[in-house]
């Protein structure tokens, strides 16, 4: 959420339900709803998709379902993926409008 806060979005909620869909952080980036899904792994084992490409086509109709019940004028679909290595920082890498 840190992350986040520095990239100037202010957090208003975790773990939100929207038109029946779990929202991991619900934010505001100005005047937009931002939704966001954040993907994490670790690195360092068997190479398989990077986080980011786990958001696939069923789960991103499930954030367009979710962002369709916002009563806001502007929403968007974030996603963070969240790369951890053992005993190293984790890598943080912002898709901003990730799904349209």
């Amino acid at each position: 959420m840190r992350f986040l806060r520095g990239r100037g979005l202010r957090i208003v909620g975790r773990n939100v339900r929207l038109g029946g869909v779990e929202i991991d952080l619900l934010a505001r980036d100005g005047a937009v709803t931002v939704l966001v899904e954040v993907k994490a792994r670790r690195r360092g084992g068997p190479v398989g998709p990077a986080p980011e490409d786990h958001v696939d086509a069923r789960k991103a109709h499930r954030l367009r379902r979710a962002a369709a019940a916002v009563r806001a004028r502007a929403v968007r679909i974030d996603v963070v993926a969240v790369e951890l290595e053992d005993g190293g920082p984790p890598r943080i890498t912002h898709y901003p409008s990730a799904v349209e």
